[in-house]
Parts: structure tokens; sequence; C-alpha cells
């Protein structure tokens, strides 16, 4: 609302209640936030949620201006998927990954430790990046520049299996690759293994509160960074046994009051629970 200048435009010429990291007075706004966390706290690292709410980058005056003077034309007469496109968005994002990078590595060197440099995408091949490059996260540069210790791919719900050139690419520039993942118990342990054999570094749950109540879950999910016991759930997933509680403290939990009560003409106080009624 004070910078209207700054919002992300569409490609029709909508304007978008987004700020555009193509304009680095957004990325400096950014960059503040998390020196000021980084100075201010004693943390072990940042984290880039890229996962959350993209696009970062529209069709603003910006962005047309520095197109057109790289490839001689408008960039609204072009699809969203044209490769051009595609690298011009990704470059305003990678140099704020950059600048990320130079920020934590100047706090870390003043505080005497180091601070780690983490960002969540989107699955992807190394030779098919158009997915992740579409949203900007140019990741292959990325890793190249040795700009992330950390590379967090979000594999939750997605039917893309992890391709293990990428874990080895992550490797081969000193970035450590921690695999995002979430869904059903049988279809977890199945993921887990294969990323497992992949060589990943670490696993990582997003919304993990998302089924919390359900124990299945919390049987397998809380045993899943341990190898062998995935490679025995995947052969058969654990048995839950199941407990009905009769008294608590003394109390019966399961028996009803004002029991018959149906069968009069009067319908309340209704038949209920004591227990969680207050009685």
């Amino acid at each position: 609302r004070r910078r209207p200048d700054l919002r992300m435009v569409d490609k029709d010429g909508t304007a978008i209640e987004k700020a555009s990291y193509a304009y680095p007075e957004v990325r400096d706004y950014m960059l503040s936030m998390i020196r000021e966390v980084a100075e201010g706290y004693d943390i072990d690292g940042v984290h880039l949620c890229f996962n959350r709410g993209p696009q970062f980058v529209g069709y603003e005056d910006i962005v047309i201006k520095d197109f057109k003077a790289e490839y001689g034309i408008d960039p609204r007469e072009l699809d969203e998927n044209d490769i051009r496109a595609q690298r011009q968005r990704a470059s305003y994002l990678t140099e704020f990954v950059r600048s990320a990078r130079k920020l934590v590595n100047e706090v870390g060197q003043k505080k005497g430790k180091k601070i780690e440099l983490s960002a969540m995408i989107y699955p992807a091949t190394v030779n098919g990046r158009e997915w992740n490059l579409f949203f900007g996260f140019d990741f292959p540069t990325w890793f190249e520049e040795e700009l992330l210790d950390n590379v967090f791919m979000d594999l939750a719900g997605k039917p893309f299996p992890l391709d293990p050139k990428i874990v080895e690419m992550a490797h081969s520039h000193n970035c450590k690759f921690i695999a995002n993942i979430s869904g059903n118990p049988s279809r977890v342990v199945k993921l887990v293994q294969d990323n497992f054999k992949a060589g990943v570094d670490g696993l990582s749950f997003w919304d993990f509160g998302d089924g919390s109540e359900n124990p299945e879950k919390w049987q397998v999910y809380r045993r899943i960074g341990h190898k062998e016991e995935v490679d025995a759930f995947v052969n058969s997933m654990p048995k839950i046994k199941t407990i009905r509680l009769k008294t608590v403290g003394g109390f019966d939990v399961s028996h009803p009051t004002n029991k018959g009560v149906g069968k009069m003409s009067f319908k309340r106080p209704p038949e209920m629970m004591p227990f969680y009624s207050g009685g």
C-alpha cells in the first residue's frame, strides 16, 4: 500500500498485491529482515521457503526494460514458458540468493561461527529444470556458485521420483540434500527408502501438523530416520495396538447418564457423557 511502484504486475498490466523481487528495494527489504534476525539472535541458519507463494517476479517496468536490453523484444509478446522469460525471472531470485549468502557469511564472520543458508525448491531433473525455472529457482546455478549449504526439495505429494543426479550435483558443490516428504504412511516409507538409496542427507516434513491426530502416521514418522526400520515398514507396515479406556483417574469415561431420556416426551438434558460435559 505504501509502495505501489514496487508491486508485481501481470502480463495484461494488472497490479498484483505482492512486491516484486525484480526491484532492488524489495530484495534489500527482505535482506534487512534476515539481517535483523541473524545479528540479533543466536541462529544456526537462514531458510528461504521459496515453495510458499511463488511467483516472485512478473512483468514490472524494470523487467520489461531489462528484457528489452538483453533480447531486444518485449517479454509480454512471449509465452510465460519461453526459456528466455524464465531465465529473466530467475536472474532476480539468483541475485537475491547471492546477497543472502554474502549477508550470512558477513554476520557469521563477525560472530565467529558458521551461519548456514538453505532454500526450499520444487522437484525437477537436472536436464529438465523447467518447473523450478518457471518460478525463478535456478538451482543448478545456485549449486555451481556454492550459494547454499542445504537444499530442500519439496517432494511432498508430488508424483515425481527423486533424480539421484540432483543429489550428486548438490554434493559436488558442498551442499547437503534434504528431501521434503509427506503423505500416507505406506507411500512415505517407500519414498523414504528410495531417497535413502539416492543418498539424501536428511528428511523434512512440510505442514507436519496435518494429520497429526492419526496414530498410524506417528507410528511410522517417529522412526522414519532409521533406514533398517524403514526397510521393514516397506515389507510390513506396523500394526497399531488400540487400548480402549474405561476409566481415567477412577472416573468412568464411557458410561452415559440420563439413559432412556429418548423415550420420554422431553429431550433435554440429553443422554450424555459426564466426563466430557462436566456433568
